[in-house]
């Protein structure tokens, strides 16, 4: 398919969304992000859940898929994610021990550990993992990793509407996130105090935001709790 041409991809991508009933556009400058089955419904025997791939198709043929890590993808994430905070303006230097962390932990979730790959290559993650507010479990995005060489192209923002849509159908209300706040403003996070939600830590307002998956979810109030692998007193 990446040798396709930039309008026989983007049509044939959305003949088939819309045969199979999937269709989940967003177009942002230069893409059209769709989701469509990957395989037949690729089906995943271990949580009884019908895997999805998010497909971006990009300007000059680039193809890219975002789909749930695998064990043999851990040490290539553990490298992403290294390599993508090496220069980060605001990282603790650990942000790659932290994933290998949160993966042994009761707040990790599989479905919310994606990856993008581009070309049979992972240039990006994104993790998703529980926290409570109050008597809510609700999720904590940390941390997001793009390789440098692949940012700016918006397949951050690609990982996040796709975990958004993993979190919302698996029943999550609200997703938080600790961050610059002219960049993920643009995936829909607001200041988490218009919410209710506090930050166990001193921060300004703007940089602890919230996101809200659910047109329904309850109203939350109260301290974030995070799983003690964010070593968060």
């Amino acid at each position: 398919m990446a040798n396709l041409s930039w309008n026989r991809e983007l049509r044939h991508d959305v003949l088939l969304d819309r045969e199979t009933a999937n269709v989940r556009e967003w177009k942002p400058d230069l893409m059209w992000i769709s989701v469509w089955p990957y395989a037949t419904m690729k089906h995943n025997r271990l949580t009884n859940r019908n895997l999805m791939v998010l497909r971006v198709f990009q300007k000059g043929g680039a193809c890219m898929e975002i789909r749930q890590e695998r064990a043999d993808d851990y040490n290539i994430i553990f490298q992403v994610v290294t390599e993508a905070f090496s220069h980060a303006e605001h990282s603790d230097g650990n942000e790659q021990e932290l994933v290998t962390l949160l993966r042994a932990t009761p707040s990790f979730i599989p479905e919310l550990s994606l990856v993008a790959v581009e070309d049979g290559k992972i240039v990006g993650h994104i993790l998703f993992t529980k926290i409570t507010i109050g008597e809510y479990i609700e999720l904590a995005l940390a941390p997001l990793s793009v390789l440098p060489a692949y940012q700016r192209r918006g397949i951050g923002l690609a990982l996040i509407r796709e975990g958004h849509r993993i979190a919302k159908q698996l029943g999550y209300d609200y997703s938080v996130v600790l961050g610059s706040p002219t960049y993920y403003p643009r995936a829909g996070y607001l200041p988490a105090s218009l919410y209710g939600i506090e930050a166990p830590f001193e921060v300004q307002d703007e940089y602890f935001m919230a996101f809200k998956l659910q047109d329904y979810a309850p109203h939350v109030k109260g301290m974030v709790k995070y799983d003690s692998a964010f070593e968060i007193d």
